[in-house]
């Protein structure tokens, strides 16, 4: 299996148009599957690889630092910074390996672990704390330069202020960081692009059948700045998937309503788009690789799909749609 490859914005960053969206891997997945999954990921062609420091507290970064020792110039790492954490939520990630069998088995368990570390994060977009995340995911991912860096999720007026991006654009010209980027809200990446010129290569937003503005906000704005677009949250955090009017929107357009097609209706959706440079699930096992693969190879939209697209995107905005 293979995937297409597209340039990001006006950069030199090629990338596979199916992404790997690293927030389970050294967290929700242990070293060992992680490791399995990213190896198939990278011999299937997949070249992009999304990370941040708080993803698994810095687990993440080291887990890939090791799949890729040797294979650097082969990939395009990306990575976030702009949460902080407190000791007891280190001490959290520290015995987590250990509960992983427990958490994996009891949904119970797994959303109060889920909560706990959630309620233990705050922000921090501060210039120096910025300057400290880059050397320390550089650090992570034994590297001497990340391609992609963003903040992540940023609010509007961090994004205004302008001393964020301003050290992003420092550490650019210092060479630890060879694009930069932000993570965030559909609105907050639609008002940084009409700030003009602050240097931004790829703006990471949600884009889905339920969250389409993005598609009507985002992307016509980044074409026109030649910034590029990640689409990340491709499934809609799950929701798409438990969304009990999308069958029945399906259904009505002559469409299959099992998961897998929906799966990879939704990744073909944002292939299509215009601007999209890659497409971002999260993956954890060896079959969701597979799956997303196949799904996003899958044949141009029809005119039943894309009506289909059309009545999920009006049923959102008028609020029908439910879960």
């Amino acid at each position: 299996m293979n995937v297409d490859y597209r340039t990001v914005g006006k950069t030199d960053l090629r990338v596979s148009v199916l992404g790997f969206g690293c927030a389970s891997v050294g967290s929700r997945a242990g070293a060992g599957e992680s490791r399995r999954a990213l190896e198939l990921a990278m011999d299937n062609g997949i070249t992009y690889f999304d990370t941040a420091d708080m993803y698994g507290v810095g687990g993440s970064e080291e887990i890939l630092a090791k799949v890729f020792a040797g294979k650097r110039d082969k990939v395009v790492i990306a990575s976030k910074c702009g949460y902080t954490f407190s000791t007891r939520l280190k001490a959290v990630a520290w015995v987590k390996p250990l509960l992983r069998p427990l958490v994996t088995r009891l949904k119970g368990v797994k959303a109060a672990a889920a909560s706990a570390m959630a309620s233990q994060r705050s922000q921090n977009f501060e210039p120096k704390y910025i300057e400290s995340c880059v050397h320390g995911s550089l650090s992570r991912l034994k590297t001497d330069r990340i391609d992609l860096f963003y903040l992540h999720d940023p609010s509007m007026a961090v994004v205004e202020r302008g001393d964020a991006l301003e050290k992003l654009r420092a550490m650019k010209q210092a060479g630890k960081v060879r694009h930069i980027g932000i993570s965030c809200d559909a609105d907050v990446a639609a008002r940084a692009l009409r700030e003009g010129d602050n240097g931004l290569s790829a703006v990471q937003v949600n884009a889905n059948l339920l969250e389409q503005e993005a598609i009507r906000d985002v992307l016509p704005l980044a074409r026109t700045r030649g910034v590029g677009v990640i689409a990340r949250q491709p499934f809609a955090h799950g929701r798409l998937m438990e969304a009990g009017d999308v069958a029945g929107v399906l259904g009505t357009h002559g469409l299959p309503k099992d998961g897998a097609y929906l799966a990879a209706l939704a990744l073909r959706f944002l292939r299509e788009q215009e601007g999209v440079s890659c497409v971002l699930p999260g993956m954890m096992k060896p079959a969701h690789i597979r799956a997303n693969i196949a799904g996003i190879a899958g044949g141009p939209i029809t005119d039943a799909e894309r009506a289909a697209i059309t009545a999920l995107g009006n049923r959102v905005r008028g609020g029908s749609v439910q879960g």
